[in-house]
């Protein structure tokens, strides 16, 4: 079925091809941003606002993004954030004042929120619904084998880059925004036409799907359920994920080169346990299946306390390809429930949500100082009441959620 999507929807392809190429320069970007503002002698608390403010960037403009891809569609919204993503990762290298460093962090957001607002819509118009979960779990298997390479390449760039830590650090997040641009190839081969009809004008494109979102319950409500559990299990994943790397370097121990290869461990099994996402949803259902392997992930959040460097290690690998392979499964269930003209508006409300609690927990990692253990179990709370909202509101409208 993959192999059959891929060479028949070139659409599909081109976007697959692309998000992988820019997937290895993100690697690349956020294995070493966190290391290169520590050699700038940058503290934690600020590192964790810096994060923080990415996210904010996603969440704040969100919205704004799907109303851009209402009116310009899903091809020139890929190709505007992939030029902010690179305008971004350059002048991260170019700056070396905190308040540029939070303008270029937020604009690398604003266009990461142009991908992450348009991919679902984009993937469920070039896809019918049976081909939905093969798709998603392509494209999201793709974006972390991207991870992977971008990993693997960022932990040993900085050794072969001659030179002090700072200026190997730079090289590499030079060498990441050059991949970004590069996917641009690919996204300008997706054939769209995107036409603003003459009965149409630009305020009802984005008029028309708000007026429908608004006038059906139904549609508030599943946006509801989502945006609820989203935001819990955000606040979760935004106080520690972003900061696993210096984990392993402060709490546990670990030196720099073996921080890429665990990386990218984790990322080549979370790709490798995408293909088998299928298989688990035909088995158990959408739903059924985001449950019960976000439920699985929670028994490593908490052994990350750990000091034992192989518990810690075996740990995170765990926690991340449970917690990852929900994510195709959750979105094309989300997808599924929603009518085509306000898919662009309820993904963007979804990732407002999110990032925007991702926002919220890197801020509680910097007022925490940095104090992983309280960073851990805070993650633990958080996304044990995401889960238990999700299953309890979804159960509690059974009806309109298609259990």
């Amino acid at each position: 079925m993959i192999r059959k999507v891929l060479l028949e929807n070139k659409n599909a392809r081109c976007y697959i091809l692309a998000s992988f190429i820019i997937s290895i320069g993100t690697g690349i970007f956020f294995l070493t941003l966190n290391l290169y503002l520590k050699s700038l002698g940058v503290k934690n608390e600020f590192i964790g606002f810096i994060n923080g403010i990415y996210y904010l960037g996603i969440a704040v403009l969100a919205l704004l993004s799907g109303l851009i891809s209402n009116i310009a569609g899903h091809k020139r919204s890929f190709a505007i954030g992939t030029m902010l993503q690179f305008l971004g990762e350059i002048g991260m290298v170019l700056s070396k004042n905190g308040f540029a460093l939070i303008i270029f962090i937020f604009l690398i957001g604003f266009g990461s929120s142009l991908f992450l607002v348009n991919e679902a819509p984009f993937l469920s118009r070039n896809s019918t619904s049976y081909e939905q979960t093969h798709l998603f779990g392509l494209s999201f298997g793709s974006v972390v084998l991207g991870n992977f390479i971008g990993e693997i390449l960022g932990s040993f760039l900085p050794k072969i880059l001659n030179g002090d830590q700072a200026f190997a650090l730079r090289s590499a997040i030079i060498i990441a925004a050059t991949l970004t641009i590069l996917g641009l190839l690919f996204i300008i081969r997706i054939d769209e036409e995107w036409v603003i009809e003459e009965s149409e004008s630009i305020i009802s494109k984005i008029k028309d799907p708000l007026i429908k979102l608004f006038n059906y319950k139904k549609n508030f409500k599943i946006i509801g359920i989502f945006a609820i559990s989203e935001f819990l299990m955000g606040i979760g994943a935004g106080v520690m994920v972003p900061f696993f790397n210096l984990y392993f370097i402060e709490y546990q121990g670990i030196g720099y080169e073996k921080l890429g290869i665990i990386f990218g461990a984790q990322s080549i099994l979370i790709a490798l346990a995408s293909f088998f996402i299928p298989y688990v949803v035909k088995k158990f259902k959408k739903f059924y299946s985001v449950i019960t392997l976000e439920s699985l992930s929670l028994p490593f959040i908490i052994l990350l306390l750990s000091k034992n460097k192989t518990l810690s290690i075996i740990s995170y690998l765990l926690r991340g390809i449970f917690i990852n392979a929900s994510i195709p499964v959750y979105t094309s269930y989300y997808m599924d429930l929603m009518e085509d003209e306000i898919k662009a508006i309820a993904s963007s409300v979804k990732e407002i949500s999110w990032n925007l609690a991702w926002f919220i927990g890197s801020l509680l990692f910097a007022f925490m100082g940095g104090d992983y253990k309280s960073a851990i179990v805070t993650f633990f709370l958080f996304y044990t009441l995401g889960i238990l909202s999700f299953s309890f509101l979804t159960k509690k409208n059974a009806k309109i959620m298609i259990l």
